[in-house]
């Protein structure tokens, strides 16, 4: 809980110092939920991710957040003086949804998902 609670004053302070553009937490549906969640209009997002499973697990004390690369070294710099590990994951991209090198249509996500959704409770 300590370090959980370090890491969301961190969060704190780096959106106060105007370093965050955005930031969801990583719960339900982990990673992958969060980016979707974090999309706007027209835009995606391209992510390297190692093992493809932890695009799904969910942590108590995650977050993703998005940021300007002219922040990077800053923020860098305060999470490893906070002793917050961190990973760099990806960028955010026009009109796409690129996991480890492979495409996907976040409509056609969507629409999966409701279609499997609605087969699952019928």
């Amino acid at each position: 809980m300590d370090y959980e609670k370090k890491i969301a004053d961190c969060v704190l302070e780096m959106s106060d110092l105007k370093y965050i553009m955005s930031c969801n937490d990583i719960s339900r549906g982990g990673v992958f939920l969060s980016l979707l969640k974090m999309q706007y209009k027209d835009m995606g997002f391209k992510v390297n991710i190692p093992d493809p499973i932890d695009l799904f697990c969910e942590y108590s004390a995650g977050y993703v957040i998005e940021i300007r690369n002219e922040d990077l070294d800053n923020i860098t710099s305060f999470l490893s003086k906070n002793a917050i590990r961190y990973f760099e994951i990806g960028e955010i991209i026009k009109e796409n949804i690129e996991i480890n090198s492979k495409k996907f249509d976040y409509f056609d996500i969507i629409n999966n998902y409701h279609n499997n959704f609605e087969k699952i409770i019928n």
